[in-house]
């Protein structure tokens, strides 16, 4: 067994003790191993069954997609409106992608950070940058008590297919922000509020 799969096994271990789902998140944590050589040896553990059948499937259906470089999935969204649209029709030179949860503190905090920050406030005003906020579930009701919280410049959106964090973004950990330029290419992947603000520094 390789020194990766045992890690997998050890980390499984720690996950059930804790009554928490083992994710990509336990596994990149050591860092010394690749998302690819992780993937391989999920794949051969669940061959063997040696781990859940269904542990990690979200994240292994996503890890790997949506890299810094590549194109970014895709994706139909709805408006308060009612009318929908998809992340490709959005002309912008960048875009940031905030995805959120309604009843969570630290979407809140992130929130504020996007909303109050000078630096992407100017970029509005430029209309260098366009701001995304998706609610990437598709529970109606919690996005709509919560939708006029968010400022009325921004695409404030609903995933109304439930695709989005099932299997096109990896979402484990909320809220998150994505970059992403003109043609849809990722800039930022999986970002804290102060890592965008210094790449849009640099732009």
């Amino acid at each position: 067994m390789t020194s990766c799969a045992l890690h997998i096994l050890s980390e499984q271990t720690k996950a059930n003790q804790r009554g928490e789902r083992l994710t990509m998140a336990h596994l990149r944590a050591c860092g010394k191993f690749g998302d690819e050589v992780i993937i391989q040896a999920v794949g051969k553990l669940k061959q063997a069954s040696l781990i859940d059948k269904n542990s990690l499937c979200t994240s292994l259906a996503t890890t790997c997609q949506n890299e810094v470089g590549a194109l970014a999935n895709d994706f139909v969204f709805e408006l308060p409106s009612g009318e929908r649209s998809r992340l490709a029709a959005i002309n912008a030179e960048y875009l940031i992608l905030y995805f959120y949860d309604t009843d969570c503190h630290e979407s809140q905090k992130m929130k504020r950070q996007l909303e109050f920050s000078p630096l992407i406030k100017t970029l509005l005003a430029e209309r260098r940058v366009k701001i995304m906020s998706l609610y990437p579930f598709a529970d109606r009701h919690r996005w709509r008590k919560n939708i006029y919280d968010m400022p009325i410049m921004w695409i404030n959106a609903i995933d109304p297919n439930n695709l989005v964090s099932d299997c096109l973004y990896d979402l484990m950990n909320l809220p998150t922000i994505y970059l992403l330029n003109r043609n849809k290419s990722v800039i930022l992947r999986e970002a804290k509020f102060i890592e965008l603000e210094s790449k849009l520094l640099d732009l």
